[in-house]
């Protein structure tokens, strides 16, 4: 393991650490209400004849919800670095309400950000967030000069 990245107690001055350009945000997990399903067509290829044919297929696929643990919202308890979604999480599954923990299907993902961890799901890169970051100043900087 190298160290050469992390300041030494005696060293004048700290290496910043890295973070990305955006606040922290609270952590959330996914619900899908049984009633919440929507319809989406994908092109499926026919293997059965020797020309490629393309059909549409039909399929049924639960719309997903994100439920923010943030103290004090939605039955949430306890403060911003270890929220509480205990109590929020047990209503939902009295309403019927089906909850997809994070530590059972791993689709958070946690970075270091301004003031805290920035939270946001596996499936989304976080080039493509910088880039609308990125998109975000630009159009700041050319309507009003303002870069903060």
């Amino acid at each position: 393991m190298k160290f050469e990245n992390i300041a030494q107690p005696w060293q004048q001055q700290q290496q910043a650490s890295v973070v990305i350009p955006t606040r922290s945000n609270n952590r959330f997990f996914y619900k899908h209400h049984p009633k919440n399903w929507e319809l989406y067509y994908f092109d499926v290829e026919d293997t059965s004849s020797k020309t490629k044919k393309m059909t549409k297929k039909a399929i049924w696929l639960p719309d997903l919800q994100s439920h923010h643990e943030t103290p004090g919202v939605n039955g949430s308890r306890g403060y911003k670095a270890n929220p509480d979604s205990g109590m929020a999480r047990t209503r939902l599954l009295d309403k019927g309400v089906t909850v997809l923990h994070p530590s059972q299907h791993d689709y958070l993902r946690s970075y270091p950000a301004r003031g805290g961890q920035y939270w946001t799901s596996k499936f989304n890169d976080l080039e493509s967030l910088v880039v609308s970051w990125l998109s975000l100043l630009i159009t700041r900087l050319l309507l009003n000069g303002d870069w903060s």
